[in-house]
């Protein structure tokens, strides 16, 4: 049993590594396959608590980044930053406990059909679940880790989770290949598994050769322009100033563009406070017969806000951000938390969510 627990936790841990920076795209395979081997012969009771441990291994190692939004942007103490990063990573790794549990309660024996069906459609559904839940948050999905792989190949046709599916079904034939070296098998009855494995890399490495897209109408040129504010300073009210100058800088030298991009929550102040700026800016564009797309918060209130992205120049239209991400964009059980939260200070972490229906920019 120990050797399961360490197995799944490591496991786990080694998951994020497929993923960039280190573009360590095999992983995405080993990592499931030795959860999947956890999963062997064990009740459903185990199959959650091993699957439990995959997920606190997978996101205490993959997303750090909310201890660091916690303690150095949001001035918690090292005690309490620490509790509540290791509370958000327990409560993420339910969704592939939950995975672990169900897997083991329908399909309790381990057959072709589950190794190479059932599995990799609890995974490729656990992603899709986690993605939208709660607001969702896609981090870590596995056909993300897979930009660099020949498996790239069924992005275009199948999608994140259609690739999850694959993924995972190469990491079912894995497993079920050790099962036949395990039983003593004989090697030929390794060919057709093997052989799958193959053709499914082959596959996806024959149609990353297909241009699936085919430019229409005029190119055009476009600038992305990043000011490399550090955060700690990007929401200091004396830091606003020296930001625009920046930002607008940068921007003198693209004027010949076409589309000039700004980077999400560029302008460290409302709409409603930049809306001099903003005039001055969009008619500047407009003279250049070009356009701006910049991101700012949008206050609806004293206390709410959007994140939105806007269109100045010769465009116009704004997009008010749906999909917050937990730690950075809003704060999860707000309401429950009140006396933390009047003690965090990180700026614009309780952001409200768009509407569903909002109109294309132009």
């Amino acid at each position: 049993m120990y050797r399961k627990l360490l197995t799944a936790l490591l496991a786990g841990a080694i998951l994020p590594l497929a993923f960039a920076p280190f573009y360590l795209y095999p992983i995405a395979v080993i990592s499931p396959a030795l959860l999947i081997y956890c999963w062997l012969n064990v009740k459903p009771a185990k199959g959650f608590l091993y699957s439990w441990l995959y997920g606190i291994g997978c996101f205490g190692v993959g997303v750090s980044w909310v201890y660091i939004s916690i303690h150095r942007f949001g001035g918690l103490p090292v005690p309490i930053a620490s509790l509540l990063t290791a509370l958000f990573v327990m409560v993420l790794a339910l969704f592939p406990a939950l995975q672990g549990y169900l897997v083991k309660r329908w399909f309790p024996q381990t057959t072709p059909a589950k190794l190479l069906l059932a599995v990799p459609a609890s995974f490729a559904l656990i992603d899709w679940l986690r993605s939208w839940l709660l607001s969702g948050f896609p981090w870590l999905l596995l056909g993300y880790s897979q930009t660099n792989s020949p498996l790239k190949g069924y992005a275009p046709i199948l999608g994140e989770y259609g690739l999850s599916f694959i993924i995972t079904l190469t990491s079912g034939l894995l497993v079920f290949c050790w099962l036949q070296l395990k039983t003593k098998q004989s090697l030929i009855k390794l060919i057709l598994p093997l052989g799958a494995i193959a053709a499914i890399w082959l596959g996806g490495y024959g149609l990353t050769k297909i241009a699936w897209t085919q430019p229409t109408g005029k190119s055009i040129k476009v600038s992305l322009i990043q000011g490399n504010i550090p955060q700690q300073l990007k929401w200091q009210a004396d830091f606003i100033t020296p930001t625009l100058e920046r930002y607008s800088n940068l921007t003198n030298q693209h004027w010949d563009s076409d589309l000039i991009i700004w980077p999400e929550a560029a302008v460290p102040i409302t709409y409603q406070d930049a809306s001099e700026f903003l005039y001055l800016l969009g008619e500047e564009a407009k003279q250049h017969h070009t356009r701006i797309l910049l991101g700012i918060p949008f206050a609806i209130d004293d206390e709410s806000f959007y994140n939105a992205l806007y269109v100045i120049g010769e465009g116009h239209g704004h997009y008010y951000k749906r999909q917050l991400v937990p730690f950075g964009e809003y704060l999860p059980f707000h309401q429950q938390l009140t006396w933390l939260f009047n003690y965090w200070q990180i700026p614009m972490s309780n952001l409200l969510p768009g509407p569903s229906a909002q109109a294309a920019l132009k």
